[in-house]
């Protein structure tokens, strides 16, 4: 039995799924607009917005490993070339997942839309949720070597706008 009164609009609110609302093969998303050109426009956008401010985001860090790589100490210098120092790591290796499933949104045919929809939606959420709390990005953008690094104040709205464009599949 699906939820009902309090407990669907704490489900709409904590998930941001609607039930009890008819029923449908959207799975968790619910129904898919009919416009969909309009849609898939704004998420072109939202896409661009995106890739835009990794992009700023992975020039800002890429700034940080080349002053530590050029830094006396060793321990400094191995940091800036590991892999855990990347844009793919302390993104959470959301990046690469986020961007892929924004592709698939672009592709999808109507009846697969709602599967992967909610995929990016979570995908989405994870990002924003890892951007919020990540220890090592903190490290990174409060770095005692004053090289700005703004990853946090670049992608957190790109990903704001990303769910709100997501969100604009729903009829």
């Amino acid at each position: 039995m699906p939820p009902s009164g309090p407990q669907s609009e704490w489900v709409r609110q904590v998930l941001g799924v609607a039930v009890g609302q008819g029923t449908n093969n959207a799975g968790s998303f619910g129904p898919v607009t009919a416009d969909l050109t309009t849609a898939r426009n704004g998420l072109a956008g939202a896409r661009e917005t995106m890739t835009s401010a990794l992009s700023k985001a992975d020039l800002q860090i890429r700034k940080l490993q080349a002053v530590l790589a050029v830094h006396p100490d060793t321990q400094l210098k191995e940091i800036a070339g590991s892999p855990d120092m990347g844009i793919n790591a302390l993104t959470g290796n959301f990046r690469v997942r986020v961007l892929a499933a924004l592709r698939d949104i672009e592709v999808a045919p109507p009846e697969k839309l709602p599967a992967v929809l909610q995929r990016a939606r979570t995908l989405v959420a994870g990002f924003s949720e890892h951007i919020r709390t990540s220890d090592r990005l903190e490290a990174c953008e409060q770095n005692w070597l004053q090289v700005p690094v703004k990853v946090r104040e670049l992608v957190s709205p790109a990903l704001a706008e990303l769910s709100r464009s997501i969100d604009k599949f729903a009829a």
